[in-house]
């Protein structure tokens, strides 16, 4: 992919989610943390589900030949209809036993909407696919930008109808962007696709065998801690976790994802000329100070922020907010660094990696409701988040060489700060807001040093 294509995408999804980051506010204001926690519980169960929704056969689309590139599309939507129709028969059959076993028994009507997000989801997910093979990336990138709109204007809207506002913005948006990018190049159905299926169907079934394992585990790992939390603790839980993540992790996939190009187009290359280790490093430095001096600032005052921010009923979101900075910190300096065990056929040690973190995370949410405490499983799952990525860190260091003294650890330094601050007593309300207005001075010019030091020392992504 030419790196011009690189950016138009980028700069779509950047757009789209710079949307939903905004209108957060809004919605916080008009939906209680009930009404969101219900939402993601639901969502996450619907984004697990759709992954494997077409057996991932939509990932043959950009290999397959011209000719049955179109064939491939037909089979991959026939594929995630059949799932949706399966998903509709069996909670139909078991809507109760699901319902209890979700903590959704109060709201079990919703899980008739699973199905039909699964199949707008599924969609969006192989249209798209299929227009970027065709090279349409900048109706990819509107399509983004069109779904991030359609969801935000109903959600608003119809915020009378609660949760099921929620949902309803969802699939109406995936559904208008996946009719937005089949208008440009339509997947067309005909009797000669539906001959070719089963030849078709055979011939890629790889990509069902393996990589929908993959991607239903990668899939779990994301979405597990919203579903214990509303499991475990209720739906409440969940929308204060869901809240505070989003926003904290938004500008994290937007900087990973830059980063993660530029490592990609260079990686092989810096490797034979024996710069990658300097560059890795820059990269670790860069980011641990880019995230840390504004982790500082949430670790302390995290729930006056949230509260300022979203509103008074959002104010325990903030609290975890604070909780979760130690892992927010490595996860922002560390995880683009994953590609290069990709790309450095270590794949074996990086799936090793995710499913250790996914157990134990999982075990250190549990821990916390055995001992029938929220703060005990969100602050255990922030510090084994913390361990995991410090040895993923350090196993970087070993296997690249990357040696300056104390500077390759630097995410692991201000993890633990922000811990010491998260837990540190709260403040004199006189003297609270002059201690913010003196953490922002602080930032703003460690922020100036840092990008003046960057420049001077010509350690950039780019040499």
């Amino acid at each position: 992919m030419h790196l011009k294509n690189v950016f138009v995408l980028a700069g779509g999804t950047a757009s789209a989610q710079l949307i939903l980051f905004l209108a957060s506010p809004i919605l916080t204001r008009i939906y209680s943390p009930n009404e969101f926690g219900l939402f993601a519980v639901f969502w996450s169960i619907v984004s697990v589900l759709t992954v494997i929704s077409s057996l991932k056969y939509e990932l043959a689309i950009p290999l397959a030949t011209e000719k049955e590139r179109n064939d491939i599309g037909v089979a991959s939507i026939l594929v995630l209809t059949m799932f949706s129709f399966t998903l509709l028969i069996v909670i139909t059959a078991l809507p109760s036993s699901i319902s209890s076993y979700l903590n959704l028994s109060n709201d079990s009507e919703i899980l008739f909407l699973i199905p039909l997000c699964v199949l707008a989801c599924g969609l969006y997910q192989i249209t798209t696919v299929y227009s970027a093979t065709f090279k349409l990336f900048s109706q990819v990138s509107i399509s983004k930008l069109i779904q991030s709109i359609v969801l935000i204007a109903l959600q608003v809207l119809l915020f009378k109808l609660s949760t099921l506002a929620l949902i309803i913005g969802q699939l109406v948006a995936a559904l208008t962007a996946a009719i937005y990018l089949n208008s440009y190049i339509p997947v067309v159905f005909s009797k000669k696709s539906l001959s070719k299926m089963c030849f078709l169907i055979t011939k890629y079934k790889k990509f069902a065998i393996f990589s929908t394992w993959s991607g239903l585990f990668n899939a779990l790992g994301m979405h597990m801690p919203a579903l214990l939390f509303g499991w475990l603790f209720g739906a409440v839980y969940a929308g204060l976790y869901s809240l505070a993540v989003r926003m904290l992790l938004t500008p994290v996939g937007l900087i990973s994802t830059s980063v993660t190009k530029v490592l990609m187009s260079d990686a092989k290359g810096d490797l034979a000329s024996g710069v990658l280790p300097r560059k890795i490093l820059s990269i670790i430095v860069f980011l641990s100070y880019g995230i840390g001096l504004t982790m500082f600032l949430v670790s302390y005052f995290g729930s006056d922020i949230f509260e300022f921010v979203f509103g008074e009923e959002w104010k325990d979101a903030g609290k975890f907010a604070r909780w979760l900075t130690p892992w927010i910190v490595m996860v922002f300096a560390v995880s683009p660094l994953g590609i290069l065990l990709e790309l450095f056929d270590k794949q074996k040690d990086f799936l090793f990696f995710q499913i250790s973190m996914f157990f134990l995370r999982a075990i250190a949410i549990f821990i916390g409701y055995y001992m029938n405490s929220v703060e005990v499983a969100l602050i255990a799952f922030s510090i084994t988040s913390f361990i995991c990525w410090s040895f993923l860190l350090y196993y970087l260091v070993k296997i690249f060489s990357i040696s300056n003294g104390f500077m390759q650890y630097m995410p692991i330094y201000f993890s633990l700060f922000c811990t010491l601050l998260s837990f540190s007593p709260p403040l004199p309300e006189e003297i609270k807001f002059q201690v913010m207005l003196i953490f922002i001075f602080l930032i703003v010019g460690g922020y100036g040093f840092l990008f003046k030091k960057f420049r001077s020392l010509g350690w950039s992504l780019g040499n």
